[in-house]
């Protein structure tokens, strides 16, 4: 899954990439995008070689977050670009991946929110490169139900009504 605004930086071109380069047999998962895409990206995403390895939602609306990410098993946030302001915010995306009890894979550079990740094993980081990144994504596929069972600790330790008090 990923959702929100796409820009150059998010690392979509390479994940797309990546599906259709090492789609396995075994392994058979697509890509949910849930955000506009730039004409770039739009143009790749429905380009016949990626087309049949991702599904284009286009703006979803939270209140059809749950419907929209019941298919899902992970959440991408990446950010290929050390410069991004992105690294220095706590990105929507992330919350609403857990809050939908969703593993999230994000780039290592992300502040807090990679540490967050880390610390608490609600995900997986990779690097900027992204050349790990489908190792990760089979990873949590196999063991989504761990990952899920630490969101759910992780939301019940930190409850909160300001998303400043988790971060």
């Amino acid at each position: 899954l990923f959702l929100g605004l796409v820009r150059d930086e998010s690392g979509l071109p390479k994940v797309i990439e990546n599906l259709k380069n090492n789609y396995d047999s075994n392994f058979n998962f697509n890509l949910k995008i849930v955000g506009n895409l730039n004409k770039k990206l739009y143009n790749i995403a429905n380009n016949k070689k990626y087309s049949k390895h991702i599904t284009n939602i286009g703006f979803g609306e939270r209140k059809d977050f749950i419907k929209l990410f019941s298919d899902c098993f992970c959440g991408l946030c990446l950010v290929t670009f050390g410069g991004s302001y992105t690294s220095n915010t706590i990105p929507s995306k992330v919350i609403d991946y857990i809050q939908h009890n969703i593993p999230v894979i994000a780039t290592k550079n992300l502040g807090y929110t990679s540490e967050i990740i880390e610390k608490y094993q609600i995900g997986l980081l990779v690097e900027n490169d992204l050349n790990e990144l489908m190792k990760k994504i089979k990873y949590i596929y196999d063991n989504q139900e761990i990952f899920q069972k630490n969101i759910s600790q992780f939301l019940n330790e930190y409850k909160y009504t300001d998303i400043r008090d988790i971060f």
